[in-house]
C-alpha cells in the first residue's frame, strides 16, 4: 500500500532536517529531487536553520604553534563548543597552507588560494564549488576580499577592493564577482581617496571597513552596498574618530554594526579592557552607543575578540593560546578545550545553497 504525502507536508518535514539527511532524500523520486533543489525550498531550509539557531563556529587555526598548515574546524555554537567536523581543503591545494578563508555567507565559504591566484566559493555541506582566477584581474598594491548576498538582485557576490597605502596617485577601485553569471566586473570608486584598514565586515548585503582620508584628517567607515554597487561614508562616534587604527576593529554585535575599542593593552598583544560601540539605528551616526565594557584585568589580559556566540558569550583567545568564552555579565572566562594559535573565527550555517543558484526573495530570513 502506497502512502501519499502532500508536498506541503513534505516541505515542513524536510526543512527541519540537517543538510546531510535532506541530501539522501533526493534519491527518493524525481519530484523530491526537484523539490529539494528548488530555490524556494533551499531558502525555506536556510531560514529555518537561522531561526532555530543551528549555527556553527568555523575556526581557522594552527594546531601547533610552529605549524605552517592551518586547520579549518567547525564547532557547535553552544556552551559545549564541541567539535562538529574538520573541513578538508586538500582537494583545493595539496599543501593546504596557501588557502585562506575570506568569509562565509549562508553556508558558502569563500577561499583565497594565494599560490595559484584564484578564488574558491565552496559549499562543503553539499560538496559544490566553483573557482575563478585572480591572475587576469587588474592588480594593485593591496587588496581585500569579502562575500555577501545582494538582496535586491537575489545574487551572491564576492567583492575585491584594490587600494594603495598613502598613495594619492592610485585611485582605489572595486571588482565584483557574481556567482550566478560566473563573471567579474570593475566598479570605480569616484572622488574617494581612502586608506583602508581592518577587517571587511558584511552586514545585510553591505560591506563595511574602516577608512582614513589620505591626509589623515578624517576617520570613518566606508560602506559598499552590493545592490546599487555604490560606496558611501558612515561617521564614527566622536570618541572613536581620533583613535589609533590598531586599537579599533569592526564587527557585528547583537544584530547591529559595531566597533570594538581596545582601551588598555600590554605587550602589544594582550588587552586588559575593551568597549563595544553599537550603531543602534543603521546609518544614523547619532545612534552610536557604548553598550558593553569587557574587563580582562582579572584574567591577565586576553587577545583581541574573535567573535560572538549565540549564547551571549564573547569568543576570545587567552595568553596560553587557548580558545575561551567570556561572559560579560559574570566576567568569567570558560576554557573551551581548543588549543593552538587561532587565526580567525566565522559564523557558519550548513545550507543547501547552490553555488550558482539563487535564493528565493520571499524567504530571505
Amino acid at each position: 500500500m502506497s502512502v501519499y504525502l502532500h508536498e506541503e507536508v513534505v516541505v515542513e518535514i524536510l526543512k527541519r532536517l540537517p543538510v546531510k539527511s535532506v541530501l539522501k532524500f533526493k534519491c527518493v523520486c524525481r519530484s523530491w529531487y526537484a523539490l529539494i533543489t528548488n530555490p524556494n525550498f533551499i531558502s525555506l531550509h536556510l531560514a529555518h536553520a537561522a531561526e532555530s539557531n543551528t549555527t556553527f563556529s568555523l575556526v581557522m587555526k594552527y594546531k601547533q604553534l610552529d605549524s605552517k598548515k592551518p586547520e579549518f574546524v567547525l564547532h557547535s555554537d553552544n556552551d559545549s563548543f564541541s567539535e562538529y567536523r574538520q573541513l578538508d581543503l586538500h582537494s583545493f591545494n595539496e599543501c593546504g597552507n596557501d588557502v585562506w578563508i575570506v568569509g562565509s555567507c549562508d553556508g558558502l565559504i569563500c577561499l583565497c588560494d594565494t599560490k595559484f591566484k584564484r578564488l574558491i566559493v565552496w559549499n562543503p555541506a553539499i560538496g559544490e564549488f566553483i573557482t575563478t582566477s585572480l591572475s587576469t584581474i587588474c592588480n594593485g598594491p593591496y587588496h581585500i576580499l569579502g562575500i555577501g548576498f545582494d538582496r535586491k538582485n537575489n545574487s551572491y557576490k564576492v567583492m575585491r577592493i584594490v587600494f594603495a597605502w598613502n598613495d594619492t596617485t592610485f585611485l582605489p577601485f572595486a571588482e565584483i564577482f557574481q556567482l550566478s553569471s560566473n563573471s567579474w566586473k570593475t566598479v570605480p570608486i569616484k572622488n574617494l581617496r581612502y586608506d583602508f584598514y581592518g577587517s571587511l565586515i558584511e552586514w545585510n548585503g553591505v560591506f563595511h571597513r574602516f577608512a582614513d582620508t589620505h591626509d589623515g584628517r578624517k576617520k570613518m567607515i566606508a560602506s559598499f552596498d552590493l545592490s546599487n554597487e555604490v560606496f558611501q561614508e558612515m561617521m564614527l562616534p566622536h570618541a572613536l574618530a581620533t583613535i589609533d587604527n590598531c586599537y579599533l576593529s569592526l564587527t557585528v554585535y547583537s544584530r547591529s554594526l559595531a566597533a570594538i575599542h581596545y582601551e588598555d593593552r600590554i605587550r602589544n598583544t594582550c588587552n586588559l579592557t575593551c568597549s563595544i560601540w553599537v550603531m543602534k539605528e543603521y546609518g544614523e551616526a547619532e545612534s552610536w552607543t557604548k553598550q558593553v565594557t569587557v574587563d580582562f584585568k582579572d584574567h591577565g589580559g586576553l587577545k583581541p575578540v574573535l567573535s560572538f556566540q549565540g549564547n551571549g558569550g564573547i569568543l576570545v583567545e587567552n595568553r596560553d593560546d587557548e580558545l575561551a568564552s567570556y561572559d560579560p555579565e559574570t566576567q568569567r572566562v570558560t576554557p573551551l578545550g581548543v588549543s593552538g594559535r587561532v587565526l580567525d573565527d566565522y559564523s557558519y550555517v550548513e545550507s543547501l545553497v547552490l553555488v550558482k543558484g539563487k535564493r528565493n526573495k520571499n524567504n530571505q530570513g
